[in-house]
């Protein structure tokens, strides 16, 4: 009985532990310029955002990125070291369309083509788009 116990003791720590571990969003940098990143979710993660993946690509080292909380969520100030100044912003672009029921980009709004894929400008911010296995996410340096 007492080793059962203890078996059941330290099963609880390791969830607890486990639920406590920072979380993980799974993405990979496809290609990173001066001006623009070029993100792929590898999995579907309705829970995780954009933004979950890039903390986590800063996290292991992958990329660096700068932004302020504000009332919609981050507002991405700097990309691997370059920040928008004057009349600068990053712009976000998703191959992300509806999904689930929500229009996360629009046919109609910009578009920026990368590797034969068409994105376009997110209806979020990186904290409103969720990670969905194969779509593209791409941060880009432009001006107003």
């Amino acid at each position: 009985m007492k080793k059962f116990l203890i078996c059941i003791f330290a099963l609880i720590a390791a969830l607890c532990v486990s639920a406590c571990a920072e979380r993980t969003a799974d993405a990979e940098v496809l290609e990173s310029g001066e001006r623009f990143l070029v993100l792929r979710a590898r999995d579907t993660d309705t829970s995780a955002s954009l933004g979950d993946a890039m903390t986590s690509l800063k996290n292991s080292g992958e990329i660096s990125f700068e932004a302020s909380e504000g009332v919609y969520g981050l507002y991405v100030l700097s990309v691997n070291g370059v920040t928008a100044a004057g009349d600068e912003y990053w712009a976000v672009y998703t191959s992300l369309g509806e999904y689930g029921g929500v229009e996360y980009s629009y046919e109609s709004s910009a578009a920026y083509e990368y590797g034969g894929t068409v994105c376009r400008q997110a209806n979020y911010g990186v904290d409103g788009l969720p990670l969905v296995r194969g779509a593209l996410y791409i941060l880009s340096l432009e001006s107003y």
